[in-house]
């Protein structure tokens, strides 16, 4: 079971107030920024000291990229209204 609600804490301590949505590296890059809303970088989120990244340390950056707050929440909105239907489904198998 995915415990949603702690994702939710999680997403939501690491999103930063003055910036939104996704989190960007730009190509070659070894950090991770919040993009603010004109697209430009925001605050670094996440970087390694190593110039360039080892290709596992970019692969790490760009799964932390786009596994940012704003695309965990929204799968998490779909798995919590999907919830109270899976629970009667399970209940109505059961009886």
């Amino acid at each position: 079971m995915i415990d949603t609600k702690e994702l939710r804490r999680l997403a939501q301590a690491a999103s930063h107030p003055t910036t939104k949505g996704r989190w960007i590296r730009l190509f070659g890059e070894r950090t991770v920024y919040d993009r603010m809303e004109d697209g430009c970088r925001g605050i670094p989120v996440v970087s390694t000291d190593k110039h360039p990244p080892s290709p596992f340390e970019a692969a790490c950056l760009d799964f932390i990229a786009a596994a940012n707050p704003a695309a965990i929440t929204k799968p998490l909105d779909c798995l919590e209204a999907a919830e109270p239907a899976r629970s009667e489904d399970h209940q109505n198998w059961m009886t």
